[in-house]
């Protein structure tokens, strides 16, 4: 709200406060007169003309705050009106601008369409022409997809034959070169086992003979070098075959 707006709605606030005030004293006033010409007292009409006087100036005052406001009311909402009417306008000049802009683009794409159509057209001309050289290209081009295809079939088979004959050696060969390592294996525990045996009657015949402890002790040590000798040998030739063994493995894998 503006200024005079404010103002004018105080005046007609002060103004109908004032005729709510005289209503209430004309009243009495009335009252009293009717008192006053039960009881005949005088002076009783000079107060009641006193205050209809204040009572018309109380209604001049609140009819010119009533004009006033309703004055600034219409301004406010002729100037609301004037906004309205303007933010119209410009919705309408956008509105306008953005129809334009589509009807230009439609425009546009129109365009390219009728070209892109005008190529094809065009396009389909030259195919029409040049339909005996499509149909001969393309039952060559049928004709050669169908021999790669039964080749790449061909060689699908011959690999996966391939492929399982490969397994079958592959598992041959695995099961020959286990059957190898344990029959060396066998070998290998048959001769430790002479050797303990071997060591086994070396001690006893040693314990059996007492009366040379001296000499019975040097030959001790001597059959201990002995099987320690003979174990050193076994275990590195049974090192030799094992890596022996899988190295014949892994060329049979390899193929």
């Amino acid at each position: 709200m503006n200024d005079k707006t404010v103002t004018a709605t105080e005046r007609w606030s002060r103004a109908m406060n004032t005729v709510d005030r005289w209503t209430r004293e004309r009243t009495e006033a009335i009252e009293a007169r009717r008192l006053a010409e039960l009881i005949k007292v005088d002076g009783v009409a000079e107060v009641l003309a006193d205050f209809e006087n204040r009572l018309r100036k109380a209604r001049r005052k609140w009819d010119r705050a009533r004009e006033d406001a309703t004055r600034g009311r219409e301004d406010k909402i002729d100037a609301a009106l004037t906004r309205r009417g303007e933010a119209i306008r410009k919705a309408e000049s956008r509105r306008m601008v953005k129809e334009d802009a589509a009807y230009a683009s439609r425009l546009e794409k129109e365009e390219r369409a009728r070209e892109v159509l005008d190529r094809e057209t065009q396009s389909a001309r030259e195919l029409g022409v040049n339909s005996r050289e499509q149909k001969a290209r393309r039952a060559a081009e049928k004709t050669h997809d169908r021999s790669i295809a039964k080749a790449r079939k061909l060689f699908a088979a011959a690999t996966k034959k391939a492929h399982r004959e490969f397994q079958q050696q592959l598992a041959t060969a695995q099961r020959e070169q286990s059957a190898k390592i344990t029959d060396s294996y066998r070998v290998e525990e048959k001769t430790l086992d002479d050797v303990d045996e071997t060591y086994r009657r070396a001690i006893e015949d040693a314990e059996n003979h007492k009366e040379d402890r001296l000499q019975t002790l040097d030959d001790t040590e001597a059959i201990q070098q002995a099987f320690d000798a003979r174990l050193e040998a076994v275990g590195e030739e049974r090192h030799r075959r094992l890596e022996s063994a899988y190295g014949e493995l892994r060329k049979t894998i390899r193929g």
